[in-house]
């Protein structure tokens, strides 16, 4: 079956996003892009450039989530050496999407140099800071000096799709019977035997809504199920030595994913009414002190030696790329007859009431009951 999805005008062909096409109530998505090995610099005067420009920056500061301090330390290796840097970069972990959102918005608002020359950021608060939001992202050609990125860019150049993450239901594989595993959203409701944490600030809930039928279905949904405790996305821990038997919604089966490689006894299980790839992506903020260093670092994160670094260390990689574990996720689930909806940003634009303050406010509110 076809996955649903919106296409986001490519930033090189100058196209600007219409909500109003046939997109918006779902069309095939794009197909997998067959990754290349990034050109040196004699093959593309553009990247040519652009590396100039970043050894004449002479450095590099990211604050991001998603990737820990191991992942990025082995990313800035390899990168370094892919185009000969001679730089210092240093990237600083923050668990918190939203909080490193708002604080470039707050620095933005004070008229100072953002403290992150790269901002990575999921669909939900991309359209918060993009070219529909705030405004806040410096627009990328990125198919001049990356071609290998010609399909991932979104937004008309803001975004750089670069990961997919996929929530569900994470569960503890010593405790829980796989019989009793939940098919539908609603089949959780009917686990009353096992413990089943959540997190605190409701994450993904609100993506049930594309599959449930709108945000009432799903306050309908949280008005019945009362969490045995609520932790964050990255506790799996607790879930894994027994002190829960299960994490709904579980913000990412790459926290599964990564704690198998780990031996930790978890195991994850889609629901046909919850298939979402959430995308991840990569910006470069208006005023960022290091904009070329920022653009082509980003650009380098869907290359296949970047691409390998972040599912070894993350377990995350670009769902829209050829060959990537998240790819055949994709694949598996067409196979066994769902149909995934891959949330962008126009897909969020396009579907405030699933995204909105107040809907957020709601989820919360039901889980803290």
């Amino acid at each position: 079956m076809a996955r649903k999805t919106l296409k986001a005008a490519a930033a090189f062909a100058g196209v600007a996003l219409t909500l109003g096409l046939a997109a918006c109530s779902g069309g095939g998505a794009p197909a997998a892009s067959t990754p290349a090995t990034a050109p040196t610099e004699s093959a593309n005067p553009a990247l040519k450039a652009l590396i100039e420009k970043a050894k004449t920056e002479g450095a590099l500061t990211i604050t991001w989530a998603v990737y820990n301090d191991a992942v990025s330390s082995k990313l800035i290796d390899a990168f370094k050496k892919q185009y000969d840097l001679d730089i210092p970069i240093h990237i600083a972990f923050n668990d918190s999407v939203d909080a490193v959102a708002a604080k470039l918005t707050q620095e933005e608002a004070a008229g100072v140099t953002p403290s992150s020359d790269l901002s990575l950021t999921t669909s939900a608060t991309a359209a918060t800071i993009g070219s529909s939001g705030s405004k806040l992202i410096e627009p990328q050609d990125w198919a001049s000096f990356s071609p290998w990125n010609k399909d991932f860019s979104e937004e008309g150049g803001d975004f750089l799709v670069i990961g997919h993450q996929f929530p569900g239901f994470i569960y503890n594989t010593n405790t829980v019977d796989k019989k009793d595993l939940p098919k539908k959203a609603d089949d959780v409701l009917k686990m009353t035997k096992y413990s089943i944490a959540s997190t605190p600030y409701g994450a993904s809930f609100n993506t049930l809504a594309i599959g449930m039928g709108g945000p009432d279905a799903v306050k309908a949904h949280l008005a019945k199920f009362t969490p045995a405790g609520l932790i964050n996305c990255g506790e799996t821990s607790r879930i894994a030595s027994g002190e829960f038997d299960a994490m709904w919604v579980g913000c990412g089966k790459s926290f599964v994913d990564q704690g198998v490689k780990d031996g930790a006894p978890l195991g994850f299980a889609g629901v046909s009414d919850g298939a979402i790839a959430n995308s991840v992506y990569v910006a470069v903020p208006k005023n960022s002190a290091h904009p070329a260093a920022a653009a082509l670092f980003g650009a380098w994160l869907n290359t296949p030696a970047a691409q390998a670094i972040t599912w070894d260390g993350s377990s995350v990689d670009n769902a829209q790329l050829k060959g990537t574990h998240s790819a055949e996720y994709l694949a598996k689930l067409e196979k066994d007859g769902t149909d995934p909806t891959i949330v962008n940003v126009a897909y969020v634009v396009a579907h405030p009431e699933d995204f909105s303050r107040e809907f957020k406010g709601a989820i919360v509110g039901l889980l803290k009951k």
